[in-house]
Protein backbone atom coordinates (compact mmCIF):
# COMPACT_ATOMS: atom_id res chain seq x y z
CA UNK A 1 0.00 0.00 0.00
CA UNK A 2 1.29 3.56 -0.63
CA UNK A 3 2.73 5.38 1.85
CA UNK A 4 2.17 8.80 1.98
CA UNK A 5 5.06 11.42 1.57
CA UNK A 6 3.31 13.50 5.02
CA UNK A 7 5.43 16.53 4.84
CA UNK A 8 3.33 17.35 1.50
CA UNK A 9 -0.20 16.93 3.67
CA UNK A 10 0.23 17.89 7.23
CA UNK A 11 1.46 21.63 6.31
CA UNK A 12 -0.89 23.36 8.28
CA UNK A 13 -2.99 26.63 7.47
CA UNK A 14 -2.92 29.78 9.30
CA UNK A 15 -4.45 30.22 12.45
CA UNK A 16 -6.14 33.26 11.39
CA UNK A 17 -8.43 31.78 9.06
CA UNK A 18 -9.05 28.46 11.13
CA UNK A 19 -10.14 30.63 14.02
CA UNK A 20 -12.50 32.67 11.43
CA UNK A 21 -14.08 28.54 10.71
CA UNK A 22 -14.39 27.73 13.71
CA UNK A 23 -16.05 31.18 14.47
CA UNK A 24 -18.84 31.08 11.55
CA UNK A 25 -19.62 27.02 12.93
CA UNK A 26 -20.25 28.24 16.32
CA UNK A 27 -21.91 31.03 14.93
CA UNK A 28 -24.31 29.53 12.57
CA UNK A 29 -25.15 26.18 15.03
CA UNK A 30 -25.91 28.64 18.35
CA UNK A 31 -27.78 31.47 16.47
CA UNK A 32 -31.08 29.52 16.53
CA UNK A 33 -30.94 29.77 20.39
CA UNK A 34 -30.61 33.65 20.00
CA UNK A 35 -33.28 33.85 17.23
CA UNK A 36 -36.18 31.71 19.11
CA UNK A 37 -35.08 33.61 22.54
CA UNK A 38 -35.66 37.18 20.85
CA UNK A 39 -38.80 36.21 19.08
CA UNK A 40 -40.18 34.48 22.07
CA UNK A 41 -42.18 31.35 22.85
CA UNK A 42 -43.61 29.97 19.89
CA UNK A 43 -43.70 26.97 16.93
CA UNK A 44 -40.73 28.39 15.31
CA UNK A 45 -38.71 26.38 18.42
CA UNK A 46 -39.21 23.06 16.99
CA UNK A 47 -37.13 24.14 13.51
CA UNK A 48 -34.52 25.68 16.23
CA UNK A 49 -34.17 22.49 17.72
CA UNK A 50 -33.58 20.33 14.39
CA UNK A 51 -31.17 23.05 13.43
CA UNK A 52 -29.04 22.96 16.44
CA UNK A 53 -29.56 19.60 16.99
CA UNK A 54 -28.24 18.03 13.66
CA UNK A 55 -25.92 21.03 13.59
CA UNK A 56 -24.05 20.08 16.80
CA UNK A 57 -22.43 17.10 15.22
CA UNK A 58 -20.16 19.27 12.85
CA UNK A 59 -18.96 20.58 16.25
CA UNK A 60 -18.84 17.41 17.39
CA UNK A 61 -16.40 16.65 14.57
CA UNK A 62 -14.65 19.80 15.04
CA UNK A 63 -14.06 18.49 18.74
CA UNK A 64 -12.50 15.38 17.22
CA UNK A 65 -10.06 17.75 15.26
CA UNK A 66 -9.11 19.05 18.30
CA UNK A 67 -8.31 15.75 19.89
CA UNK A 68 -5.75 15.49 16.93
CA UNK A 69 -4.35 18.66 17.27
CA UNK A 70 -4.99 19.38 13.63
CA UNK A 71 -7.47 22.93 13.81
CA UNK A 72 -4.31 25.31 14.37
CA UNK A 73 -1.10 25.31 14.23
CA UNK A 74 0.05 25.34 17.40
CA UNK A 75 -1.54 22.01 19.96
CA UNK A 76 -2.12 24.79 22.42
CA UNK A 77 -4.80 26.74 20.44
CA UNK A 78 -6.47 22.74 19.39
CA UNK A 79 -6.16 21.91 22.89
CA UNK A 80 -8.03 25.40 24.44
CA UNK A 81 -10.73 24.91 22.01
CA UNK A 82 -11.88 21.42 22.79
CA UNK A 83 -11.08 21.50 26.60
CA UNK A 84 -12.79 25.23 26.98
CA UNK A 85 -15.15 25.83 24.37
CA UNK A 86 -16.16 22.86 22.62
CA UNK A 87 -15.86 20.07 25.42
CA UNK A 88 -17.84 21.95 27.82
CA UNK A 89 -20.73 22.99 24.59
CA UNK A 90 -20.87 18.98 24.22
CA UNK A 91 -21.34 18.41 28.04
CA UNK A 92 -18.17 16.49 27.78
CA UNK A 93 -14.87 16.18 29.25
CA UNK A 94 -12.33 16.77 26.01
CA UNK A 95 -9.63 14.69 27.93
CA UNK A 96 -11.28 11.40 28.35
CA UNK A 97 -12.64 11.87 25.00
CA UNK A 98 -9.29 11.97 23.51
CA UNK A 99 -8.03 9.31 25.45
CA UNK A 100 -11.14 7.40 24.22
CA UNK A 101 -10.44 8.36 20.37
CA UNK A 102 -7.07 7.05 20.65
CA UNK A 103 -8.04 4.12 21.55
CA UNK A 104 -10.65 3.50 19.07
CA UNK A 105 -7.70 4.49 16.49
CA UNK A 106 -5.54 1.35 17.93
CA UNK A 107 -8.33 -1.09 18.68
CA UNK A 108 -10.67 -0.43 16.03
CA UNK A 109 -12.82 -3.06 15.26
CA UNK A 110 -11.93 -5.01 18.07
CA UNK A 111 -13.47 -5.97 21.23
CA UNK A 112 -12.35 -3.29 23.40
CA UNK A 113 -12.91 -0.53 20.76
CA UNK A 114 -14.51 2.04 22.95
CA UNK A 115 -16.86 3.07 20.04
CA UNK A 116 -19.39 0.92 20.37
CA UNK A 117 -22.20 2.43 18.36
CA UNK A 118 -21.28 1.76 14.98
CA UNK A 119 -22.23 -2.01 15.81
CA UNK A 120 -25.47 -0.74 17.12
CA UNK A 121 -28.03 -3.38 14.58
CA UNK A 122 -30.44 -0.48 13.23
CA UNK A 123 -31.71 -3.20 10.58
CA UNK A 124 -35.76 -2.61 10.10
CA UNK A 125 -37.77 -1.81 12.91
CA UNK A 126 -34.68 -1.91 15.26
CA UNK A 127 -33.64 1.28 13.19
CA UNK A 128 -37.31 2.52 14.83
CA UNK A 129 -36.10 1.30 17.95
CA UNK A 130 -32.97 3.28 17.78
CA UNK A 131 -34.32 6.53 16.92
CA UNK A 132 -36.99 6.24 19.84
CA UNK A 133 -34.31 5.61 22.12
CA UNK A 134 -32.53 8.54 21.01
CA UNK A 135 -35.75 10.42 21.12
CA UNK A 136 -36.79 9.61 24.70
CA UNK A 137 -32.57 9.77 25.79
CA UNK A 138 -31.91 6.83 26.38
CA UNK A 139 -29.03 6.34 23.76
CA UNK A 140 -27.60 9.55 25.66
CA UNK A 141 -27.93 8.60 29.27
CA UNK A 142 -26.23 4.69 28.05
CA UNK A 143 -23.58 6.94 26.65
CA UNK A 144 -22.24 9.20 28.91
CA UNK A 145 -22.85 6.79 31.79
CA UNK A 146 -20.64 4.22 29.87
CA UNK A 147 -18.35 6.88 29.34
CA UNK A 148 -18.11 8.03 32.96
CA UNK A 149 -17.58 4.69 34.07
CA UNK A 150 -14.57 3.92 31.77
CA UNK A 151 -12.77 7.06 32.58
CA UNK A 152 -13.25 6.39 36.32
CA UNK A 153 -11.66 3.01 36.17
CA UNK A 154 -9.29 3.85 33.33
CA UNK A 155 -8.18 7.05 34.70
CA UNK A 156 -8.91 9.03 31.32
CA UNK A 157 -10.20 12.21 32.10
CA UNK A 158 -8.57 15.67 32.87
CA UNK A 159 -5.17 15.61 33.75
CA UNK A 160 -4.96 19.07 36.15
CA UNK A 161 -7.72 17.88 38.49
CA UNK A 162 -10.55 15.14 38.00
CA UNK A 163 -13.35 17.27 38.01
CA UNK A 164 -12.11 20.16 36.20
CA UNK A 165 -13.80 19.16 33.33
CA UNK A 166 -17.12 19.73 35.21
CA UNK A 167 -16.30 23.02 36.16
CA UNK A 168 -15.69 24.31 32.94
CA UNK A 169 -18.81 22.85 31.43
CA UNK A 170 -20.46 24.94 34.45
CA UNK A 171 -18.84 28.01 33.81
CA UNK A 172 -19.42 27.72 29.51
CA UNK A 173 -23.09 26.21 30.34
CA UNK A 174 -23.81 29.51 32.71
CA UNK A 175 -22.69 31.81 30.00
CA UNK A 176 -24.75 30.50 27.31
CA UNK A 177 -28.02 30.19 29.42
CA UNK A 178 -27.35 33.88 30.78
CA UNK A 179 -26.93 34.94 27.54
CA UNK A 180 -30.15 33.55 26.25
CA UNK A 181 -32.03 35.07 29.20
CA UNK A 182 -30.58 38.33 28.48
CA UNK A 183 -31.65 38.12 24.55
CA UNK A 184 -35.30 36.19 26.13
CA UNK A 185 -35.84 39.59 27.84
CA UNK A 186 -34.36 42.20 25.72
CA UNK A 187 -31.97 43.27 28.04
CA UNK A 188 -34.67 43.78 30.71
CA UNK A 189 -37.43 45.44 28.40
CA UNK A 190 -39.51 42.18 28.64
CA UNK A 191 -41.20 41.13 31.79
CA UNK A 192 -38.95 38.48 33.69
CA UNK A 193 -41.76 35.75 34.06
CA UNK A 194 -41.73 35.80 30.11
CA UNK A 195 -38.10 35.94 29.34
CA UNK A 196 -37.78 32.69 31.77
CA UNK A 197 -40.30 30.90 30.19
CA UNK A 198 -38.77 31.64 26.80
CA UNK A 199 -35.29 30.66 27.91
CA UNK A 200 -36.19 27.47 29.47
CA UNK A 201 -37.99 26.52 26.85
CA UNK A 202 -34.55 27.31 24.01
CA UNK A 203 -32.04 25.93 26.61
CA UNK A 204 -33.72 23.39 28.04
CA UNK A 205 -35.77 22.10 24.96
CA UNK A 206 -33.88 23.27 22.00
CA UNK A 207 -30.11 23.19 23.12
CA UNK A 208 -30.10 20.14 25.82
CA UNK A 209 -32.58 18.26 24.37
CA UNK A 210 -31.25 18.59 21.17
CA UNK A 211 -27.87 17.84 22.05
CA UNK A 212 -29.47 14.46 23.91
CA UNK A 213 -31.34 13.68 20.84
CA UNK A 214 -30.71 14.57 17.62
CA UNK A 215 -27.21 15.25 17.85
CA UNK A 216 -26.85 11.97 19.63
CA UNK A 217 -29.04 10.08 16.79
CA UNK A 218 -27.02 12.13 13.82
CA UNK A 219 -23.38 11.10 15.53
CA UNK A 220 -24.54 7.29 15.99
CA UNK A 221 -25.68 7.40 11.96
CA UNK A 222 -22.89 8.83 11.17
CA UNK A 223 -20.60 6.15 13.03
CA UNK A 224 -22.79 3.43 11.63
CA UNK A 225 -22.12 4.68 8.42
CA UNK A 226 -18.45 5.14 8.67
CA UNK A 227 -17.86 1.33 10.25
CA UNK A 228 -20.95 -0.60 10.13
CA UNK A 229 -19.99 -3.72 7.61
CA UNK A 230 -22.97 -3.84 5.60
CA UNK A 231 -21.66 -6.41 2.42
CA UNK A 232 -20.81 -3.45 0.15
CA UNK A 233 -17.19 -4.73 -0.12
CA UNK A 234 -16.08 -2.02 1.78
CA UNK A 235 -12.45 -2.91 3.68
CA UNK A 236 -12.62 -4.18 7.00
CA UNK A 237 -10.71 -4.00 10.14
CA UNK A 238 -11.73 -6.61 12.67
CA UNK A 239 -15.55 -5.93 12.70
CA UNK A 240 -15.08 -2.65 11.50
CA UNK A 241 -15.58 -1.39 7.83
CA UNK A 242 -13.57 1.74 6.93
CA UNK A 243 -15.01 3.74 4.23
CA UNK A 244 -14.20 7.37 2.47
CA UNK A 245 -17.18 8.86 0.99
CA UNK A 246 -18.45 11.24 -1.96
CA UNK A 247 -18.19 15.18 -0.78
CA UNK A 248 -20.77 17.63 -1.71
CA UNK A 249 -23.83 15.99 -0.93
CA UNK A 250 -26.41 17.19 1.70
CA UNK A 251 -25.72 14.40 3.98
CA UNK A 252 -21.95 14.79 3.46
CA UNK A 253 -22.62 18.21 4.52
CA UNK A 254 -24.38 17.68 7.90
CA UNK A 255 -22.55 14.48 8.69
CA UNK A 256 -18.98 14.53 7.22
CA UNK A 257 -17.54 17.85 8.17
CA UNK A 258 -14.15 18.42 9.03
CA UNK A 259 -12.95 15.10 7.26
CA UNK A 260 -15.35 12.50 7.97
CA UNK A 261 -16.21 11.93 4.31
CA UNK A 262 -12.43 10.94 4.00
CA UNK A 263 -12.34 8.63 7.05
CA UNK A 264 -10.93 6.02 5.85
CA UNK A 265 -8.01 8.15 5.07
CA UNK A 266 -8.29 9.47 7.87
CA UNK A 267 -7.74 6.32 10.12
CA UNK A 268 -4.49 5.58 8.02
CA UNK A 269 -2.74 8.62 8.68
CA UNK A 270 -4.42 10.46 11.20
CA UNK A 271 -1.60 13.10 11.10
CA UNK A 272 -3.20 14.62 8.37
CA UNK A 273 -5.40 17.95 8.70
CA UNK A 274 -9.14 17.63 7.87
CA UNK A 275 -8.24 20.21 4.90
CA UNK A 276 -5.31 17.95 3.24
CA UNK A 277 -7.09 14.96 3.65
CA UNK A 278 -9.12 15.06 0.06
CA UNK A 279 -5.36 15.42 -1.76
CA UNK A 280 -4.10 12.50 0.51
CA UNK A 281 -7.10 10.24 -0.73
CA UNK A 282 -6.86 10.85 -4.48
CA UNK A 283 -3.19 10.14 -4.13
CA UNK A 284 -4.05 6.79 -2.36
CA UNK A 285 -6.78 6.35 -4.33
CA UNK A 286 -4.15 5.41 -7.36
CA UNK A 287 -2.48 2.43 -6.38
CA UNK A 288 -5.70 1.48 -4.05
CA UNK A 289 -9.48 1.78 -5.16
CA UNK A 290 -10.52 1.10 -1.14
CA UNK A 291 -9.42 4.57 -0.77
CA UNK A 292 -11.46 5.68 -3.96
CA UNK A 293 -14.66 7.78 -2.61
CA UNK A 294 -17.23 5.67 -3.97
CA UNK A 295 -19.62 5.54 -1.21
CA UNK A 296 -22.54 7.83 -0.02
CA UNK A 297 -23.72 8.44 3.37
CA UNK A 298 -27.19 7.31 2.38
CA UNK A 299 -26.31 4.30 0.71
CA UNK A 300 -24.62 3.41 3.01
CA UNK A 301 -26.98 3.38 5.95
CA UNK A 302 -30.03 2.93 3.86
CA UNK A 303 -28.00 -0.69 3.23
CA UNK A 304 -27.59 -1.18 6.90
CA UNK A 305 -30.76 -0.16 7.57
CA UNK A 306 -32.80 -1.69 4.62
Amino acid sequence: MTRLDLTTFTDKRSDAWSGFIVAMNLFLVLMPLYVSAWLGFGLYLLPAWVWCGVGMNGLLNLMHECAHSHVFRGRAGSMFLGRWVLGPLALADFDAYQKRHWIHHRRLGEGDDPKYVYRVNVRGRRFLSFTVRCVCVWEAVKKFSGQAISANREGGGSTLWPRLWAMRVLLVQSLLAGSILWVATDGGGRPLGEGLLTASAVYGGVYLYGLASLTVWVAGLRAIAEHQITGDQAVTQKDAALRNFRPGRLLSWLLGSYGFVQHATHHYEPAIPYYRLPDATAVLARTNASFSPIHTYGNVLAAAIC
